[in-house]
Order: C-alpha cells, then structure tokens, then sequence
C-alpha cells in the first residue's frame, strides 16, 4: 500500500471515531453497577444508544447546514467533525465530575447526547472519508482508518483498563475526555476537501438531497445546470429547461452506490449517467 503523510491524520480520526463507543461500553457499565446502580436501571440505561440508529433523521441536517464562521474556515465536513468532537469532550468531562447514584438522571441524558454527537462524528466523517479523494485513495483511506479505530478501541482501552479502580472512575472520564480534546487539532490540520456539491458547482451542475435507505444500494438524482430557464413564456406556455436535456437525452442524472461495512461506516460511489 503507497501512503502519504497527507493520509495519516485518518489514525487520529478514526481514535476519535472510537472513543464515544469504548466510553460508553464496558466501563460505562463498570462504573454504575459498582456505584450501586441497579441491574434493571442500567438496563433501561442502554437503549439510549438506539439513538445512533436514529441517525438518519438529522443526517440530511448534517450534510447541508452551514456552521456560521467555522464553514467558511473549515469547510462542511471539517466545521461539523470539530463541533462535535468539542462537544463530546465537553460531555465526557462532565460524566467525571458526576455521581452515578445522586445523578443518574443527568448522566442518562448526558449519555443520550454522548451517543448523539458521536453519530454527528460519523457522518460527518464518512462524508469526509470519501471526499478525500483527491488526496489518497479510498481503499488507502479505509485501512489507516480502521487502524486509528482499533488502536482507539484497545491501545486506548488498555490504558483506561488499567486506570480503573474503586474510586477513579472520575480520572477515567476525565483522561478520555482530554484524549478527546486533542484529537481536533488533527481536524484542524486535515486538508479540505472538494465536497460533492461544490465539485458540481465548479462544472455549472447543482442537485438535489438524495436519500439513501437500507444498508446499501443505488439511488439515482436529477441534476440540474445553472442558467435553466423555468416559469411561463411569453405565449403563456411552461418553460422547464435544466440546460441539458437538450444536451444529452433524457437530461443528466447522478448515480449514487452506497455500503454500510461491518464495522458501521459506510462507502458511497457517485457517478455521472
């Protein structure tokens, strides 16, 4: 595999993709029963993580909604990955200074944002992945990730394990909410990427949202030329003129393939047709 440095902060990305998970997973669960949560608390507990399947609802949000200041100096993709990963520092930092059993309520709605912003991380940073192209390529991008997600998810978890004991859960928060509060210096330092709607912007093209469904699968979307006319004529006849159709037959359409992987990150291909 041919590498360039340009492709590294992919391991810095990906630890940050994993920390949200690892700190709501084993030792979330440690902390609160061996504060004396109960069993049946605990449980009701974990469906807050259902949130993350509930991604698709504000994704469309995600992927067209501007950050004031931070789009224009970071771009889409970049604006959301550091809001969300301040955010999540924030939170995990709060989870230190709290005491299951006089707080649980509060630690429950933090976890619910945990989990939240964490799936922000993740389309956004999808996003990102594949918009990357013009630096490295996707299959290159795809293995440095995962390897920054596993060393996340045990080098990491290593170090957090041999942290806890009966009476620092506090410093175990607190250490991966630090951790979390250095990874946006690496989203800071990425490059910008050329975003889909920007590219077609740049040849004259703009589209639609397009909605994907299910683990996988192809859609297809109308794209439209700038400079179209649209409205009534003069003879008071419709005017619906894209500025292809008369270029291409049938007008010009965009081809989107997309994947959801194993391990929940997903690959989307787009093509002109």
């Amino acid at each position: 595999m041919k590498a360039n440095l340009s492709q590294f902060n992919f391991i810095f990305l990906g630890i940050s993709a994993a920390i949200p998970t690892f700190a709501l997973g084993i030792p979330f669960g440690l902390w609160l029963l061996s504060a004396g949560v109960s069993k049946e608390t605990f449980g009701l507990i974990t469906v807050s993580s259902l949130i993350v399947a509930l991604n698709l609802l504000w994704s469309p949000f995600i992927n067209n909604i501007k950050i004031p200041i931070l789009h224009k100096l970071l771009g889409l993709r970049r604006s959301w990955l550091l809001l969300s990963q301040v955010s999540l520092s924030i939170l995990l930092f709060t989870l230190s200074i709290l005491d299951p059993l006089q707080n649980i309520t509060l630690i429950v709605l933090i976890a619910c944002l945990i989990y939240f912003f964490s799936s922000v991380q993740d389309i956004a940073l999808d996003a990102y992945r594949v918009e990357y192209d013009k630096f490295s390529s996707p299959e290159n991008l795809s293995t440095i990730y995962q390897l920054g997600y596993k060393i996340g998810a045990f080098l990491v978890g290593a170090q957090v394990y041999s942290l806890i004991g009966e009476d620092n859960w506090g410093f175990v928060y607190f250490y991966l909410a630090f951790l979390m509060l250095i990874l946006p210096f690496f989203t800071l330092i990425s490059k910008k990427v050329d975003e889909l709607k920007e590219k077609l912007t740049r040849i004259g093209l703009s589209c639609g949202d397009c909605v994907l469904e299910g683990d996988s699968g192809k859609t297809t979307v109308e794209l439209k030329q700038f400079g179209g006319r649209f409205g009534k004529d003069t003879d008071g006849s419709d005017i619906n003129d894209d500025g292809i159709s008369h270029k291409k037959e049938g007008g010009l359409k965009m081809e989107v393939s997309y994947e959801t992987l194993k391990n929940g990150t997903s690959k989307v291909y787009a093509k002109l047709v």
